[in-house]
């Protein structure tokens, strides 16, 4: 499948800034639209960059200020989206999808046994469909064990 072909099913609305933005309206605008990242748009609006949450993160980081006093369950997310170790990739891919996250906490009997990341997952299907490509050429070749 062709990025054209994923945009075509997505669409093209792409939500950005300009460099001149303040980052407060910047950060209102992911958390709006509940989204990740914004495209930065210079002057003349050529794509100048990007703004994620992981440049959040940074800027938090350098300018800590009153964050020090904050407590960090007055804003984490409390109604979490989880899964199990039985849970398949597809399942869990389609889950994170569906509920617009990234990460997902895995539990076992109530227990927090790990945490995997949509990056995990799209790995984990680029390494099985590497391995049935394998599959299939040794098949075509004749490299297959009868």
């Amino acid at each position: 499948m062709k990025l054209s072909e994923v945009l075509f099913e997505k669409g093209t609305r792409v939500y950005s800034a300009h460099e001149s933005d303040p980052v407060l309206s910047a950060v209102e605008m992911l958390v709006s639209h509940n989204i990740g990242a914004l495209a930065i748009l210079s002057g003349d609006n050529v794509l100048a960059g990007i703004f994620s949450e992981r440049d959040i993160l940074r800027l938090v980081s350098k300018n800590a200020g009153q964050l020090a006093k904050l407590q960090v369950g007055e804003f984490m997310t409390r109604d979490v989206v989880t899964g199990t170790p039985d849970d398949s990739v597809e399942e869990a891919m389609s889950r994170m999808t569906e509920k617009r996250i990234r990460h997902l906490p895995i539990l076992q009997h109530g227990r927090l046994v790990g945490m995997i990341s949509i990056g995990d997952l799209v790995k984990s299907r680029l390494e099985e469909t590497e391995y049935h490509k394998q599959q299939m050429e040794n098949v075509v070749l004749g490299k297959y064990p009868a």
